[in-house]
């Protein structure tokens, strides 16, 4: 039955189960289980929004490179964690999305959040969509970054577009799922 354990032998084998490959560093011993009983890992999503004050010219190895002042800015912010059904599972998916809240007030926000095994999307505002395989035990980190404004070069100097907004979300890179 699906519900049980999925021991994996050999590492690099695309799992029976359909999630994708194990990322390379998960070991011999990795085990994924599908379910209500699977244990899952232990996320930690950090949030660290940032506002460019001033732009400026740098000198960097005979080429002008723009460098900025930056401040932080208040954290919150509000992202998803949406589970990918695997389309070569018949039985009904148990998980649900799981939504990460950033209170207001804090410069740099940290969450913990217990996610079941498989692949899962971050989403999160326009910042581009990047999905993350969950494997039992190997807990993993995801980064969210904002900044507003952005430095742009302009003629020999470097001139500050305020207006400007950037989101990234990174994914350690040993949970990263392609797809």
């Amino acid at each position: 039955m699906l519900r049980k354990a999925l021991a994996v032998a050999l590492v690099g084998l695309p799992l029976v189960a359909g999630f994708a490959p194990l990322p390379a560093n998960a070991g011999a011993e990795t085990t994924l289980a599908i379910g209500r009983e699977a244990p899952g890992a232990r996320v930690r999503v950090t949030h660290r929004a940032r506002r460019i004050l001033s732009c400026y010219a740098k000198e960097v190895e005979g080429q002008t490179k723009c460098r900025s002042k930056r401040t932080n800015l208040d954290s919150a912010t509000t992202a998803k964690l949406v589970p990918i059904k695997d389309p070569s599972i018949t039985e009904d998916d148990p998980r649900s999305e799981v939504v990460v809240t950033f209170p207001s007030s804090m410069v740099r926000g940290e969450q913990f959040v217990d996610l079941e095994p498989g692949i899962w999307e971050v989403q999160w505002g326009k910042a581009k969509k990047v999905r993350a395989l969950v494997v039992n035990g190997k807990d993993f980190k995801i980064w969210l970054r904002s900044v507003s404004g952005r430095c742009k070069k302009d003629g020999d100097g470097c001139a500050l577009v305020p207006s400007a907004k950037s989101r990234k979300v990174v994914v350690q890179a040993a949970h990263l799922a392609r797809g």
